[in-house]
């Protein structure tokens, strides 16, 4: 979770929106690979379930990104968040 934290303000600083949204994606999709491979090797469950639960939370950000609407992020954490890369992309003309 804490690379997502981390990722995503550094990304608004130089990508666009449509960029961040690409990155995102791609993110997800590793994620839910990650924690497949993960569970057949027999890594760690709760190394496996965290990566695998990584997929929803960066959902809810591609779906704050793509329709501006903060209903699908409950996480207080998450609502920060969207409104920094909003912030930073507003100031950059990316929004």
């Amino acid at each position: 979770m804490r690379e997502i934290d981390e990722m995503l303000p550094a990304l608004s600083e130089r990508l666009s929106r449509t960029e961040i949204i690409a990155r995102l994606r791609y993110e997800a999709e590793a994620a839910v690979s990650s924690a497949k491979r993960m569970r057949r090797r027999g890594v760690d469950e709760i190394v496996s379930e965290a990566r695998r639960d990584l997929a929803p939370r960066i959902d809810r950000i591609l779906n704050f990104l793509i329709h501006d609407s903060l209903l699908s992020v409950p996480d207080e954490v998450d609502r920060a968040l969207c409104e920094t890369l909003r912030e930073r992309l507003q100031a950059r003309g990316q929004w």
